[in-house]
């Protein structure tokens, strides 16, 4: 078995891209479905205010909330971690520091609006 010298970061970063993308792709598309058009217009006979009593009561728990914005934030991860490989891709070689700032970003984000989003 060979030891490795110096460990990389990388497969955590790729892990959070792999799940974002999951969601992304298989997630979201039905939530803006069944939120954004079906409840929004009244399909299935209910009313919109009742469908969104109904659908928001859950979400004010701190825990749910904290999944929706985990869901949330690995999406957002996929979308930058796909930006700063595009640019490598593109053999644009961007510092250290823009990396930092692009998955910092990716954490702190959903962290403030949940955050906001429960002490409000």
């Amino acid at each position: 078995m060979r030891r490795w010298e110096r460990r990389s970061h990388e497969p955590v970063r790729w892990a959070g891209f792999a799940v974002g993308g999951q969601l992304g792709v298989l997630v979201m598309p039905s939530l803006v479905i069944v939120v954004g058009f079906l409840l929004a217009f009244g399909v299935g006979g209910a009313d919109a205010e009742a469908s969104y009593q109904a659908l928001s009561h859950p979400l004010t728990h701190p825990v749910i909330s904290a999944l929706v914005f985990a869901a949330l934030g690995v999406v957002l991860w996929h979308c930058c971690h796909r930006a700063y490989h595009m640019l490598h891709d593109l053999q644009i070689e961007p510092p250290e520091i823009v990396r930092a700032v692009t998955y910092g970003l990716a954490i702190l984000i959903p962290v403030a609006a949940w955050i906001i989003t429960v002490s409000g």
